[in-house]
């Protein structure tokens, strides 16, 4: 198979903006497109895999730094939360303090 002179100079562009100024034979312009379609093909998928690499590295540093709060424990609740709680819900009170509230509703 023979590429095409449309065909050759696709290929020579494609091969110029890699960085390959030589000059390609017609007879074996396939096997040169074959393996430039593969070394661009190798090219992306190393990208691809070297920003997920990184992106995993990301999510391991992060799940590193939890780690040591993870294993000291519950976290304590910070005191003005505690506060608002108790200023929001009314405390209740002793059952046996209820014996010594007077009712002042008459009917």
């Amino acid at each position: 198979m023979v590429l095409t002179d449309n065909q050759l100079q696709a290929l020579r562009r494609k091969l110029e903006a890699l960085g390959y100024t030589d000059a390609v034979d017609p007879s074996s312009g396939p096997l040169v497109q074959k393996l430039t379609d593969d070394l661009v093909h190798t090219t992306d998928s190393y990208r691809t895999l070297k920003l997920q690499c990184a992106r995993q590295a990301q999510e391991v540093n992060a799940l590193n730094e939890k780690v040591p709060r993870l294993l000291q424990g519950p976290v304590p609740r910070p005191s003005l939360l505690r506060g608002q709680e108790e200023q929001t819900m009314p405390a209740h009170p002793h059952p046996r303090a209820l014996h010594s509230v007077r009712c002042r509703w008459k009917p």
